[in-house]
């Protein structure tokens, strides 16, 4: 295998011990119909002039309270919808989530905390735990293989396995472990130091992350994420050991991901990409986890777009888009991050152990009609979480991007508006605007939330299929390398697929 000529090996150093963030709190923010606080704030100066058609459903109430911001990962170059959210208030939306009722129960919860209970009783049958690193991981999942085979992947979230003449079965691999060779943006989330739990070939596999307890001589893998390396980072690796290539970022905004050279430099793939040896998409919703009687129903939303990105060059044209659907087709805009900005987002309570940023994100999705889920770039497989946070919340995404989202990724066809299906942008304002105001067409967009799991689109129930976690596959696929390896009379770490 190829390997790159400018390596060299860095120092350790500890990671920063990191706050985690369970899905399964996160996830019940998607029900936040109300909350504790809202703090007025001084009206901020908007780039984008609010032109309306009909009421924007703004109000005069205000509250009190306290407010946080923090920043996060994102899937856009210069970390789209990433930043702090800002904490000033502006007078047009004091009463964003201080309105009341509306939503399809008959109860709402009555605060952040009261909703994370709920959504913790709802997801507890399930025993998944969705985490944005790790997936909807089950350590009860860990497939068989079959005699005489090693686990090579999960390509399109189905164990591969492949035929070894040869192999000693009887070789103990008990643990293995990965280290974190560069920077990552999952620092708000997941913490990488960590003994990730996991099992393989019938018995527990020691699978550990990270660079506080791991060699980074003698680990089975060196982990880099493609946003943070360059050509100058990489280190060379020790024979036998693997480096494991991560993205969750397009190629359009970090070209030399399809760099041929500088890929050649791995033997293992952990992206967004569903031939991956280790698929790893931006984690989807679970309709299966959601409190859907506590969402807001039509009549609690605002008839207006919530538009939400600080990425304002995107090559697919979505700020030209929504400017001009507010400017030229009068829809009502309310863009509340860096791009054509004119609002500023309303203060929330933030419970412990959770990210500001998508609290604040989700309470306010919660409160709009439709949302622009549109991505950065139109890329097979790129489907981030501008859409699944729109779809979380009960908010209509207008979506651009992955050419293959229907077939893999949504729940159904009709989750989203997808803008390129439109002959022109006044074709596609008209079919906003009828969502904005008509209750009836806004239930055409979520009667699929209604409808039993099994029914729902096969690639999203794909998504959802119980597996080992995505490091925990990691770790399986280094353990039968270096079984592999062994068999062959090899020695050191995980080494290289003949």
């Amino acid at each position: 295998m190829a390997r790159v000529s400018a390596f060299k090996r860095p120092a350790q150093s500890k990671l920063s011990r990191l706050s985690t963030l369970g899905w399964s709190v996160v996830a019940a923010l998607m029900m936040i119909s109300a909350t504790r606080t809202v703090q007025q704030r001084s009206t901020q100066a908007g780039h984008l002039a609010v032109v309306t058609r009909g009421s924007t459903g703004t109000g005069t109430g205000t509250g009190t309270g306290g407010s946080s911001s923090s920043s996060g990962s994102s899937s856009d170059a210069g970390n789209d919808g990433g930043r702090a959210l800002s904490e000033q208030q502006p007078a047009a939306s004091q009463q964003l989530l201080s309105s009341s009722g509306g939503g399809g129960g008959s109860e709402e919860p009555a605060s952040l905390e009261e909703a994370a209970t709920r959504a913790l009783a709802a997801a507890a049958p399930s025993n998944i735990a969705l985490q944005q690193v790790d997936g909807w991981g089950s350590v009860d999942a860990a497939p068989e293989v079959p005699p005489g085979h090693v686990l090579v992947g999960y390509q399109h979230f189905e164990p591969r396995f492949e035929a070894v003449p040869g192999l000693d079965e009887s070789l103990a691999v008990d643990a293995v472990s990965v280290y974190v060779a560069s920077d990552h943006f999952w620092h708000h989330t997941r913490e990488f130091e960590t003994e990730v739990e996991c099992r393989h070939r019938g018995r527990a596999l020691g699978c550990r992350w990270g660079r506080q307890g791991v060699d980074n001589a003698t680990s089975d893998a060196l982990w880099y994420h493609l946003p943070h390396t360059s050509y100058t980072t990489l280190v060379q690796p020790h024979p036998g050991q693997a480096m494991i290539a991560a993205t969750l970022e397009s190629p359009v905004n970090y070209p030399l991901q399809e760099d041929a050279k500088f890929r050649s430099s791995f033997d293992l793939n952990m992206t967004y990409r569903l031939d991956s040896q280790v698929p790893f998409p931006y984690a989807p919703f679970d309709i299966r986890t959601s409190d859907e009687a506590a969402l807001p129903g039509f009549a609690a939303r605002r008839p207006a777009i919530l538009y939400i990105t600080s990425n304002c060059n995107a090559i697919n044209g979505r700020n030209r888009l929504v400017q001009e659907l507010n400017e030229t087709h009068g829809l009502p805009v309310h863009a509340m991050g860096s791009c054509l900005r004119n609002m500023a987002e309303p203060n929330v309570t933030v419970p412990p152990n959770s990210s500001p940023y998508q609290v604040q994100k989700f309470v306010v999705q919660s409160r709009f009609r439709v949302c622009i889920g549109m991505e950065n770039s139109d890329m097979p497989d790129y489907f981030t979480e501008k859409a699944w946070h729109a779809l979380t919340t009960g908010c209509v995404p207008v979506y651009r991007g992955a050419p293959n989202a229907a077939r893999d990724f949504l729940p159904h066809p009709k989750a989203v508006m997808f803008s390129e299906e439109y002959p022109s942008t006044e074709a596609l304002a008209a079919e906003i605007g009828r969502v904005l105001t008509d209750a009836q067409a806004w239930e055409e967009y979520t009667a699929w939330r209604r409808q039993p799991f099994d029914s729902l689109g096969a690639g999203y129930r794909t998504l959802l299929r119980p597996l080992p976690s995505r490091r925990c596959q990691v770790c399986q696929v280094l353990a039968d390398r270096k079984r592999r390896r062994l068999s062959a009379g090899g020695a050191g770490g995980a080494g290289t697929v003949p």
